[in-house]
């Protein structure tokens, strides 16, 4: 384990970095940076399925998880893709077809999961983009989605060091014997005080939004990090993929933010 720490700890350094990096730097790099996201994400997914037993049509759904992606991109930054955007609409029906032609005796199952992966990926990045991009001008914002980042960081942070402390009682064993209430209880608290630093910062939303926010965040990322987990365990692997030495895949590292975000996402429309 401790052989293996340098390696875990330069490509977590890399991993932040590039991060920061994509997410600030402009918005090309912003989308570039989410579309690649999108489509490792099913990737992975398509490989968990598939040892689920699932035969999942895997270049169509990589390819329609990033065609979803630009397609709203482009939309949210003005440009005219609403002819993109239609093409949409038949991605699933052409995975059936397929479905139907290769494997008519699990059409439905197969070609179900393959259109799951496919929003399950990409649905939650694009709503990134709206969250980032103001409704009444097409510019970019991206300190919003910083602060997300910063929050499920130190959620993610706060829960490993609480847990690991302090951890007894089991959250969910059945599906991930390692998370603990206590790690959680921890990781909930620091998420709130992370938003409501980065309140004082971003002063766009008032602090009690961020903390509401940082409360949803921290519940629903870590319910997704449990989905995840069990997504794993049926599949009868540790990690999804092996992106990042020592981190595991892009769900690994991105699952709370893909599963949090619609929830966040439905806060900041209705409630700001």
């Amino acid at each position: 384990m401790m052989k293996d720490l340098p390696k875990r700890a330069l490509s977590a350094v890399v991993f932040v970095l590039a991060t920061l990096i994509c997410v600030l730097y402009s918005k090309f790099s912003f989308g570039f940076f989410f579309l690649l996201l999108s489509m490792a994400s099913a990737n992975e997914f398509y490989t968990l399925m598939d040892k689920w037993g699932y035969s999942t049509q895997r270049y169509i759904g990589v390819l329609g998880s990033g065609y979803l992606f630009f397609s709203f991109f482009l939309y949210r930054f003005g440009f005219d893709s609403t002819a993109m955007l239609a093409v949409n609409l038949l991605i699933p029906f052409v995975i059936l077809l397929v479905e139907m032609f290769v494997d008519d005796d699990h059409m439905l199952g197969n070609s179900g999961t393959t259109v799951l992966g496919m929003y399950y990926s990409a649905i939650p990045f694009v709503l990134l983009t709206f969250i980032t991009i103001p409704l009444e001008l097409p510019s970019f914002s991206p300190f919003l989605v910083l602060g997300f980042i910063f929050i499920i960081w130190a959620n993610d942070t706060f829960a490993y060091i609480f847990g690991s402390l302090l951890g007894k009682n089991k959250l969910y064993e059945k599906v991930s014997p390692g998370k603990t209430w206590e790690g959680f209880i921890g990781g909930f608290i620091f998420a709130m005080l992370t938003g409501y630093a980065y309140s004082l910062f971003y002063t766009e939303l008032v602090w009690i939004h961020w903390v509401v926010i940082a409360g949803i965040i921290s519940v629903t990322g870590t319910l997704g990090d449990l989905v995840e987990s069990k997504l794993k365990r049926k599949a009868g692997v540790k990690d999804s993929g092996n992106l990042l030495p020592g981190h595991g895949g892009v769900l690994d590292r991105f699952d709370a933010l893909i599963f949090s975000m619609p929830f966040v996402f439905v806060y900041v429309l209705f409630a700001t």
